[in-house]
């Protein structure tokens, strides 16, 4: 562990069940997935909506998808690697743009407000505990 206490030192540690090269190729899968949100977020203006049986998913759409993906696989892969303060700031983002990604497919505005809630009530979180790390 780092001298902090709180975060783990990027090489692992020894309890984890994970290995550190293993641990990377997994950062590299969350790195690429949240990349690709990006890129299709940044696509938007100039790349027509896709079209799925007689839906249109906008890249926007797809963007919360990739993004929802790659921060739910960040919970799994931190956690495992034993950084379980990274593992929960991955997970409650990731469950919130879950919902946020899937309120629209399912018609349901409640999961988009709840998602909405989710991901605002982990960022005022994250910005709480940080102040103990600073």
């Amino acid at each position: 562990m780092s001298s902090d206490g709180e975060w783990p030192s990027p090489s692992g540690s020894p309890e984890s069940p994970q290995s550190p090269e293993s641990a990377g190729v997994g950062r590299y899968v969350v790195g690429g997935f949240v990349g690709l949100a990006g890129l299709l977020l940044l696509a938007e203006p100039v790349v027509d909506p896709l079209a799925v049986g007689d839906a249109r998913i906008p890249m926007f759409g797809l963007a919360g998808v990739a993004l929802a993906i790659g921060l739910d696989l960040g919970a799994v892969v931190f956690y495992r690697a034993g950084q379980r303060t990274v593992a929960m700031a991955h997970g409650v983002a990731g469950l919130g743009w879950t919902f946020l990604a899937v309120g629209p497919m399912l018609g349901s505005g409640t999961l988009l407000v709840v998602g909405l809630v989710v991901v605002i009530g982990g960022v005022l979180f994250l910005a709480a505990e940080s102040r103990k790390w600073v």
